[in-house]
């Protein structure tokens, strides 16, 4: 199952830092979520530390991967907690699969594949409807606009996509903040724990320009 080897998290030159990853093991399962909160960005709670809040529930439940994702389903769409709202990611892997959805702009890259989640936002729907090229997304003005998410207000069917899981095999969860700093054959190229700490440093280096909190994670199946 995957391993968390590596999470990286700065709030750039924003005043609160609504970026989360959440990571926990058993003895049979491991869940990753990586959250993006935005809007009513000064709300202390914001809407990102109430689901922290109910994620942390899960790890001591004793339940089998279809219910983890019953009851991360469950949080979701409780239509409760703080102002605010959020992008998300999450996986939940056991000893034979992993299942995992996104929603909004956070991603899952899989280098080795060299595929990754696709987003919700305004930007991609110019994409599917060949207005824009693929490779603009990460520059494109509409990219922050996005389309789907999760809050207090939000209900949603989620939709699981199952994969086998294959020994060894790398995969990163990012938030927009930092995704949009590389292209995707970039980010493709990240397969070692040293090379995203230094494409992290090094979006850092340019701390002037960074308008955005930024997190990643590096997961290993192990």
């Amino acid at each position: 199952m995957l391993t968390k080897c590596l999470a990286l998290s700065d709030k750039g030159n924003r005043r609160e830092q609504l970026d989360r990853f959440f990571y926990f093991r058993t003895d049979t399962h491991s869940v990753s979520i990586m959250i993006d909160g935005f809007s009513y960005c000064g709300s202390f709670p914001h809407y990102v530390d109430y689901l922290g809040e109910q994620f942390a529930t899960i790890q001591y439940a004793r339940l089998d991967s279809d219910s983890i994702c019953y009851e991360i389903n469950r949080i979701l769409n409780a239509r409760d907690g703080y102002p605010g709202k959020a992008s998300i990611a999450i996986i939940v892997s056991d000893q034979e699969y992993y299942r995992y959805m996104s929603l909004g702009d956070t991603r899952i890259y899989w280098p080795s594949m060299q595929k990754r989640t696709v987003d919700h936002t305004l930007a991609q729907r110019c994409v599917e409807w060949g207005k824009s090229p693929a490779e603009t997304l990460r520059t494109h003005p509409l990219r922050n606009r996005v389309t789907q998410f999760v809050s207090k207000d939000s209900t949603h069917h989620f939709c699981y996509k199952i994969d086998r899981r294959i020994p060894g095999e790398v995969i990163i969860m990012c938030t927009d903040g930092f995704w949009c700093q590389y292209d995707d054959k970039a980010l493709y190229l990240l397969d070692s724990e040293e090379a995203i700490e230094h494409a992290f440093c090094e979006v850092l280096s340019k701390s002037h320009k960074l308008h955005d909190n930024l997190s990643t994670a590096f997961l290993r199946d192990r």
